[in-house]
C-alpha cells in the first residue's frame, strides 16, 4: 500500500509533501515582487510562464481559453501603498497582450483584486480621492483626517473593448452610503446603530488615508451579489449588483430592493455599533469567496482568516460561514442585532495553532475532490488539507524571494509574498490542446526523483479511478484490474455502511444525500463527493 503521504524530508523549498490524496492538477500564482506567473504540477515543476512589464497588483486567473487576467502595479506617488494596482491585462496562453486597461491617476488608482464575470466583463477595485475639506463635510472628525485626504472605495465594472480601451457598464461608491453621529452641522448625520446598511464614517482602525482597504472581491452570478473584503474594518460585505448605476448611488432599486446599501457584513459588529471586541470574529481577513457549485458546502462563503490581532494571540485560520437569510432571501440581523452566525460553521487551524500564521495577504480554495487549498502568503507556503483528515497531503514552498530566487536545501528567508493561489484540474477547459509537458522546478539545485517516484507508484497501485467528481446519480468505476470479485461498499463519515453491493462499473447514487464519503472496492479506498 502507499504510504498516507510522503514527505521530503530533506527539501526546503519547492514540493515537500505530495500525498496520493492530494488533487491532481496545476497550481498558478506568482511572487508579489515579480513580473512572472507560473503554473506548476504537484512536484514542483513549471508546466507554464507568463511575463509582463509589470510587478502584481495583487491577483490572477486563468480563463476558460488559456489566458490569464492579471491585476498588475504601475508606478505612481498618489495611492503608493501595500496592494496598489493600475493596470489589468489579459495575456492569452503564448504571451500575447489580448487587453490593457490602465486604471490609474492623481483622483483613482485600482489595487489588489478583480472579479471576471461570466460575460467577460471585469470587476476591479480602486481607491478613489476625497479631500480633507470634502471628508469633513461628509461629517469626518477632522482629528481623524492626518494626511489630509481619505481613500475610499469604488467598484467599477469594465467591458473590455479594443486593446486598451474599456466601456464602463457599472459603478459602486462607498462614498454614496455613508452615515456618522459625530457632527449634526455636516451631512450624513444619523444613528449609526440604526443604520447597519450604511458605512460609519467615522470607524477607522487607524487614521490614514487608506480608510476600508478592500483587498478581495468576488461575485455571484446566482444571486448576482457582490462579496468585498474590508481588511481595516476586519468585515466583509455583500452589495447587490442588480441595480443601475443610478440605483447603486442610491438607498433603493435592485433585486434587493436596497440600492447600493449593504445587504449583509459578517465579522466585526463594532463598524455598525453594535457589539464590543468579544463579537469580533474576524481579523484582517482575505480571500473571500461563495464556494462554487459542485463543491462540498457549495454555496457557503469560505475565507482567509488572518488573524492579526486576536485577543488570545496571533493565529491564522480557514473559515466557512452561512449567512442568516429568510424565505425571500433577504439577509436577516440576529434578536442580539447583528448580522449571524456567530462563529463560523467549519473552520481550520493548524493542529499548533501558530503554525499557521500570515498577518497579510493570502487565501484559501476548495477544491473538486473536496480537499481545501491554502496559501499562507507572506510565508510564501501554499498547501492542501484532506476534507476528512485536515492532514497536510500536499505542500509547496516558493523559492521566489525579493533577494533572489532560493536553492534547494537553504534556508527559507526573505519576503516572498504570495498574495493568492489557486489550482485547477487537468480537465479545466484551459488545457484542451495545449502543451503541458513539465519543465524544471523554480527552486535551483532541485531534489524531485522522490515525488516523481512516488506520483508513479500512486497510479500503479491505484487499481481503479471514478468519476465524474463530484458525482450526482451515476458514478463509474474505471478499474486497472480485474474487481470483478470484489465488494463495494460506501460509507458515511461516521463510518455506517450506506450503500453495498457486488462490482460494478456503473453505480446509482441518486439515493445519497449530498456529502463525503469513503467508497471502498476490496481494500482500496477512494474519496466520494455527492452533489
Amino acid at each position: 500500500m502507499v504510504p498516507n503521504h510522503n514527505f521530503y524530508a530533506q527539501n526546503t523549498v519547492g514540493t515537500i509533501i505530495n500525498a496520493p490524496t492530494s488533487s491532481d492538477g496545476y497550481t498558478l500564482f506568482e511572487f508579489m515582487g515579480d513580473t512572472s506567473v507560473y503554473l506548476i504540477d504537484n512536484c514542483g515543476r513549471i508546466v507554464h510562464q507568463w511575463d509582463s512589464e509589470f510587478t502584481a497588483g495583487t491577483s490572477v486567473y486563468m480563463l476558460e481559453d488559456g489566458s490569464i487576467m492579471r491585476a498588475g502595479r504601475t508606478p505612481t506617488s498618489f495611492f503608493n501603498v501595500g496592494g496598489q494596482g493600475g493596470v489589468i491585462e489579459k495575456i492569452d496562453w503564448d504571451g500575447n497582450i489580448e487587453w490593457q486597461y490602465f486604471y490609474s491617476d492623481s483622483l483613482k488608482s485600482l489595487h489588489h483584486d478583480i472579479a471576471v464575470m461570466p460575460n467577460g466583463n471585469v470587476l476591479a477595485i480602486a481607491f478613489e480621492l476625497k479631500s480633507k475639506e470634502e471628508s469633513i463635510t461628509a461629517g469626518r472628525d477632522s482629528l481623524m483626517i492626518i494626511e489630509n485626504k481619505l481613500w475610499p472605495e469604488k467598484i467599477i465594472e469594465l467591458q473590455p473593448f479594443g486593446l486598451n480601451e474599456a466601456i464602463l457598464k457599472w459603478e459602486w461608491h462607498m462614498w454614496d452610503h455613508l452615515i456618522q453621529g459625530f457632527d449634526n452641522t455636516k451631512e450624513n448625520f444619523g444613528d449609526v446603530e440604526a443604520h447597519p446598511e450604511l458605512f460609519n464614517l467615522n470607524y477607522t482602525a487607524d487614521s490614514i488615508a487608506d480608510w476600508a482597504h478592500a483587498n478581495s472581491i468576488a461575485y455571484n452570478s446566482d444571486l448576482d451579489q457582490i462579496a468585498l473584503s474590508l481588511n481595516s474594518f476586519d468585515e466583509f460585505i455583500i452589495i447587490d449588483h442588480s441595480t443601475t448605476t443610478q440605483e447603486a448611488a442610491s438607498h433603493i432599486g435592485g433585486e434587493q430592493g436596497k440600492g447600493g446599501d449593504i445587504l449583509y457584513r459578517y465579522g466585526n459588529p463594532i463598524t455598525y455599533g453594535h457589539g464590543d471586541s468579544t463579537d469580533q470574529v474576524n481579523f484582517s481577513q482575505h480571500h473571500v469567496d461563495w464556494i462554487a457549485d459542485g463543491l462540498t458546502d457549495a454555496g457557503k462563503i469560505m475565507f482567509y482568516n488572518n488573524g492579526k490581532g486576536r485577543p488570545e494571540g496571533d493565529y491564522s485560520s480557514v473559515d466557512i460561514i452561512t449567512p442568516l437569510i429568510n424565505i425571500d432571501g433577504d439577509y436577516v440581523i440576529e434578536s442580539d442585532t447583528t448580522f449571524g452566525p456567530d462563529g463560523p460553521e467549519w473552520q481550520y487551524l493548524a493542529p499548533v495553532l501558530t503554525d499557521l500564521f500570515s498577518p497579510i495577504i493570502s487565501g484559501a480554495q476548495r477544491l473538486e475532490n473536496g480537499n481545501t487549498l491554502i496559501c499562507e502568503g507572506k510565508n510564501g507556503r501554499i498547501f492542501e488539507i484532506d476534507a476528512l483528515t485536515e492532514e497536510v497531503v500536499w505542500e509547496y514552498y516558493s523559492p521566489l524571494t525579493n533577494g533572489g530566487i532560493l536553492s534547494q536545501g537553504d534556508s527559507v528567508s526573505g519576503n516572498r509574498n504570495i498574495f493568492r493561489a489557486i489550482k485547477y484540474l487537468p480537465t479545466y477547459p484551459a488545457f484542451i490542446g495545449k502543451d503541458l509537458s513539465p519543465g524544471m522546478p523554480l527552486e535551483l539545485n532541485p531534489n524531485i526523483q522522490e515525488c516523481l517516484d512516488a506520483s508513479s507508484i500512486e497510479v500503479e497501485e491505484e487499481k481503479f479511478n471514478i468519476y465524474p467528481i463530484p458525482a450526482a446519480d451515476l458514478l463509474n468505476i474505471i478499474p486497472s484490474t480485474d474487481l470483478s470479485k470484489e465488494l463495494i461498499e460506501i460509507r458515511d463519515l461516521k463510518g455506517k455502511i450506506v450503500f453495498q453491493k457486488k462490482f460494478s462499473k456503473l453505480l446509482d447514487i441518486s439515493l445519497l444525500e449530498q456529502g463525503v464519503y469513503i467508497l471502498k472496492v476490496g481494500p482500496i479506498s477512494r474519496k466520494l463527493i455527492k452533489n
